[in-house]
């Protein structure tokens, strides 16, 4: 809808505080309207994202758990959708500082990497190898997060378009050393 549509531009602006508003109207029309199927699915899943970035991770995990649970339900296990689900959830787990688990989530969301999902979402794949290296860092395994450093870089091979975020991956590994 019109609502998700605002809060999607106003997330890309910056604007967090407007962009949650408009997609709470959006999810409350959404349910007004007993209508619960693909955007109203990443409608809660952008307000969770947002929360979290917001440092609101009860409210994050709670609506990115919500999102799982849907995406599940309208794609089945075995889904991009769902992978995006298991990553951003332990993403905010991540944020929220609750390690194993954050841990416990991307393990999910890797049972789920097949390698059509890899090439097809190489900028995802990519983020999610990233934060996987960012948790090794914190449960302090530096080994293991090269290994997903490397697995991260590898996966925007598969892309030429990524030169700015293959960057901010190797700066962002430098910071964790």
């Amino acid at each position: 809808g019109s609502f998700s549509n605002l809060g999607d531009a106003m997330l890309r602006k910056g604007e967090n505080s407007k962009a949650g508003q408009y997609l709470e109207k959006a999810i409350h029309i959404y349910e007004l309207n007993n209508t619960y199927g693909e955007n109203y699915i990443n409608t809660i899943s952008a307000l969770g994202s947002l929360y979290s970035w917001n440092e609101e991770f009860e409210k994050s995990i709670l609506f990115l758990k919500r999102a799982l649970n849907y995406k599940i339900e309208l794609f089945g296990i075995k889904s991009l959708q769902v992978f995006e689900g298991y990553s951003f959830l332990a993403d905010a787990l991540l944020r929220s500082e609750e390690y194993d688990s954050a841990n416990y989530y991307y393990r999910k969301a890797s049972s789920l990497l097949d390698s059509n999902m890899v090439k097809s979402t190489s900028k995802i794949v990519s983020i999610f190898y990233k934060n996987r290296a960012s948790l090794s860092i914190k449960l302090n395994n530096p080994e293991e997060a090269e290994v997903f450093i490397k697995k991260s870089l590898e996966v925007l091979k598969l892309s030429k378009s990524h030169n700015l975020l293959r960057s901010i991956i190797l700066f962002d590994y430098a910071l964790m050393k």
